[in-house]
């Protein structure tokens, strides 16, 4: 399981690239920044990180699911 820091340190990393790649795959700076936080709140939840291979493909691929999920919702 990463430690709270180490889900900090990937936030610093790789939000801001998080957020541009949701905006464009959604339209909605807005809407990509709740999904990228609600993907880092599932990773503090759950540890699931500790399972990827790589965590930045992970991220990516969270952040990408999390939108799609959000658009069936609507």
């Amino acid at each position: 399981m990463h430690s709270i820091h180490e889900i900090e340190r990937l936030y610093q990393q790789h939000g801001a690239a998080l957020v541009l790649f949701g905006t464009t795959i959604v339209g909605e700076r807005n809407m990509a920044q709740d999904a990228v936080q609600q993907a880092f709140l599932r990773l503090i939840e759950t540890g699931s990180l500790a399972h990827a291979a790589d965590p930045k493909a992970y991220l990516f691929a969270c952040v990408r699911n999390q939108i799609l999920n959000e658009s069936k919702v609507r």
